[in-house]
């Protein structure tokens, strides 16, 4: 009975609206303040690192999947997530990020146990070029010509000169930068020279 089909189909469209309202308004909101009350009460969150395809992009999620399709994340936009154009370094509007682009999530450990899992992201990147660094120490050398700073996860330490930023003497722990950088030097931990360094701006 083509009419009972459409009923049924009519009835499927309101369920999954439904529950996609319920869980923009509830579930997304309490995942962002109980990962805010584990992040106030813990040590120092390691920074995970997905990049290739954007699956979904809404108002408070960007689904993000690897390039050989075994890992996804779905990114949790927070008032204090960067969205940055990857080429040039400029800000733009978590409302560009669309299905299909390539860009790369910066995102907390913590997730949920959920199908994709979610997580707070620091950062999203469309593009290529920038990387996102949050610095955990910088260190001046001693004639003041080139500054080292190393990331929170303590496994990346970057060269930073005034060719490459002109303020790089002000940058500092707790400090958010995008590198560009192409070569590294396989130690422990990873060592690279920035070709440019971008310090961005305190949310």
């Amino acid at each position: 009975n083509p009419a009972k089909l459409d009923s049924i189909k009519l009835l499927h469209e309101c369920v999954q609206l439904a529950l996609a309202i319920f869980e923009r308004i509830f579930i997304i909101p309490i995942c962002l303040m109980l990962f805010a009350a584990i992040g106030m009460a813990a040590p120092q969150e390691k920074m995970l690192i997905l990049c290739w395809e954007i699956t979904d992009a809404g108002s408070w999620t960007v689904t993000i999947r690897s390039d050989d399709g075994k890992s996804t994340v779905a990114a949790l936009i927070c008032k204090d997530t960067y969205f940055i154009n990857g080429r040039n370094g400029r800000a733009i509007k978590d409302g560009d990020l669309k299905k299909g682009m390539c860009a790369t999530a910066y995102y907390s450990q913590k997730m949920t146990k959920s199908i994709p899992p979610r997580s707070r992201a620091f950062a999203i990147i469309s593009g290529e070029g920038a990387r996102f660094f949050e610095v955990e120490k910088a260190q001046l050398s001693e004639d003041g010509s080139v500054i080292r700073i190393l990331n929170t996860n303590n496994d990346l330490i970057a060269s930073i000169d005034v060719k490459d930023c002109k303020d790089y003497r002000n940058i500092k722990s707790g400090d958010k930068l995008l590198l560009w950088y192409n070569i590294i030097a396989m130690s422990m931990p990873v060592r690279t020279n920035a070709e440019k360094a971008m310090i961005l701006p305190a949310k």
